[in-house]
């Protein structure tokens, strides 16, 4: 007999953000999730140019941590850009007392040795292996690790952002990994 066995087609959508790398990165659905209803923005469009995907671990007893920060990041400035700029805060001893380190990066998996930059050291330049034109996107992997100062460490000018307050066991960690600098055309 001529049975007809039925063809189920499945389809699968499209992740709603498959154009912007960076919601797609950042998947809005799950970000979502910690907010108000009414405070969710139309991620479409705040023209957002990075996501950070972060893991740290830390380790109280020692003051010390470590983290590896995976950044998806596309190039809305009108400049193609040799490098990435990042601000490492903590090493800022008037305000944080710390220290931040880059131990290891990757650019679109390619080794890449980025320089500390700033006479406080507050700045690191990550080179790219190739220019990132207006509108492209990439996608870096740095390792890091740092210390934590005790009660605002030998800085009398401390915020206590940064910093590990014994007396009640407490950790702030303001800023504690590197941070894309803003952009300002012919710095």
């Amino acid at each position: 007999t001529g049975e007809v066995t039925p063809q189920t087609t499945a389809t699968v959508a499209p992740p709603v953000h498959a154009a912007d790398p960076v919601l797609e990165a950042c998947d809005p659905d799950e970000q979502a999730v910690a907010m108000r209803p009414d405070q969710v923005p139309d991620w479409s469009g705040l023209d957002l140019s990075a996501c950070y995907d972060l893991a740290i671990q830390i380790d109280p007893a020692e003051r010390r941590y470590e983290g590896t920060l995976d950044l998806t990041y596309t190039n809305r400035t009108t400049a193609t850009l040799s490098a990435l700029l990042f601000r490492t805060y903590p090493n800022a001893d008037v305000i944080y007392g710390g220290e931040l380190e880059v131990t290891e990066a990757t650019v679109e998996g390619l080794p890449v040795t980025g320089e500390v930059t700033l006479s406080d050291r507050t700045g690191y330049r990550l080179p790219l292996p190739a220019p990132l034109a207006p509108g492209e996107s990439t996608h870096a992997t740095l390792r890091f690790e740092g210390t934590i100062p005790a009660d605002f460490g030998h800085s009398k000018g401390a915020y206590g952002t940064f910093n590990l307050d014994t007396a009640s066991q407490t950790i702030m960690l303001a800023n504690a990994f590197p941070i894309l600098a803003v952009y300002e055309p012919g710095v």
